[in-house]
């Protein structure tokens, strides 16, 4: 109960803000005009019929899914928590493993920290090793390593960072022509902020000289005219790369997604629902912070939910200052294969950091649906005809599994 103990401490410090302003968004969206707007979107959403849900494969090597990438052919991509760190399972090769490789330590060929997967230029699917600073081929082996090793100057490590508030921890990588792009912030303030200041950069394996492709601060402007002081928690841009090499972004300021290629803006925003904003109060943020720790333990050596209440509002009256008023209505922003656009409705009702089961499907023409994906999965990529993630049954034992759409 001691390790326990330290394990809570370092956990609600390190991330208290990231889960309250994950409580407060949610609050944002759930009491607008005295309803409860949260309700009222899952209510309205398309739910995924249970037929579309389709479980690929387990392996008891499974600790914490942190990535799920489609590879070339029928071959699925897991980035595991624990070594084996790659997991590879083949559509219709049966419900075990099809190969696993990719140990710790600190050898030549011996992983650090894997964070990431993506795909690169060639298709293939490549992961990000953090504390190497390298992009690593999953289609390797310990004894076959492919490994492109990425500049520090203008890719300094410690300024990669995610599309999504999460992805502070786990940074994210694209391709667009024939270069891998990062996500580089050159904020050194935590959390929201440092989306408003990031450049997403083009690294070309064959070309020494990075440039940057698009920056946030040029294209969306400049979060303080309608939000300031600026706060840890507030909304924040999205981006991806869209198959046709376009970036699209989730733009706050104008509540729109925007489109735009090397010569700007397309001038074709797509509108987004109204915003929502109410107030925040602690027992909001309690719940997702305590749903939150509870899963770093086992089920059987669980601290009581007291502790974690006292810990959790010495965090809350030490950094409550710092936090803003207004939250995020978005967690996720990715793009299909079939030029689908997808975002993430912030939720903590019912997932960790705001990533509810809600999405808004977007087609190329910009007419919107929304779906409620099926309870216990999430969602990591969305292909021309399939979302692939991970589901978690009632003993939380984890899957890979798929949806058809």
């Amino acid at each position: 109960m001691i390790l326990a103990s330290r394990s809570l401490r370092w956990s609600v410090r390190t991330s208290a803000a990231l889960l309250f302003g994950a409580a407060m968004s949610f609050a944002a969206s759930a009491c607008s005009s005295g309803d409860d707007g949260a309700a009222t979107a899952l209510d309205e959403a398309e739910v995924v019929p249970p037929g579309a849900l389709h479980v690929l494969g387990t392996s008891e090597s499974l600790a914490r899914v942190q990535d799920v990438k489609a590879g070339a052919g029928d071959t699925v991509w897991v980035l595991n928590s624990a070594d084996p760190f790659l997991i590879a399972f083949v559509v219709g090769g049966g419900p075990e493993p099809a190969r696993a490789w990719g140990k710790r330590g600190g050898g030549p060929r011996e992983f650090v920290s894997p964070s990431t997967l993506g795909r690169g230029p060639d298709g293939r699917v490549w992961v990000y090793d953090q504390g190497r600073h390298g992009l690593i081929l999953a289609s390797g082996s310990d004894e076959d390593w492919t490994e492109i090793a990425l500049p520090t100057d203008s890719l300094p490590r410690d300024r990669l960072i995610g599309s999504e508030q999460i992805g502070m921890i786990r940074p994210w990588i694209a391709s667009r022509g024939r270069a891998f792009v990062f996500a580089v912030t050159s904020a050194s303030e935590p959390a929201a902020p440092r989306f408003w200041k990031t450049n997403l950069v083009a690294v070309d394996p064959a070309d020494p000289k990075p440039r940057v492709v698009f920056s946030t601060v040029e294209r969306l402007g400049d979060p303080a005219t309608r939000w300031s002081p600026l706060a840890i928690l507030m909304p924040h841009p999205l981006w991806d790369i869209c198959v046709d090499d376009k970036i699209v972004a989730y733009d706050p300021l104008r509540n729109e997604i925007r489109r735009f290629h090397d010569g700007g803006d397309d001038g074709k925003p797509i509108p987004l629902p109204a915003e929502r904003s109410v107030e925040v109060t602690p027992d909001r943020v309690f719940d997702i912070a305590y749903r939150d720790a509870i899963a770093r333990f086992p089920s059987d050596n669980r601290p009581d939910s007291a502790e974690i209440r006292r810990q959790f509002d010495e965090q809350i009256q030490a950094m409550g200052a710092m936090f803003g008023s207004t939250f995020p209505e978005y967690a996720d922003l990715r793009c299909a294969a079939n030029g689908e656009l997808w975002i993430q409705r912030f939720d903590i009702g019912t997932g960790p950091f705001g990533k509810g089961p809600v999405w808004l499907r977007i087609a190329p023409n910009g007419s919107t649906r929304a779906i409620r994906l099926p309870d216990g999965f999430t969602a990591h990529e969305f292909t021309r005809d399939r979302v692939w993630g991970v589901l978690r049954d009632a003993l939380d034992v984890a899957s890979i599994a798929w949806i058809d759409l």
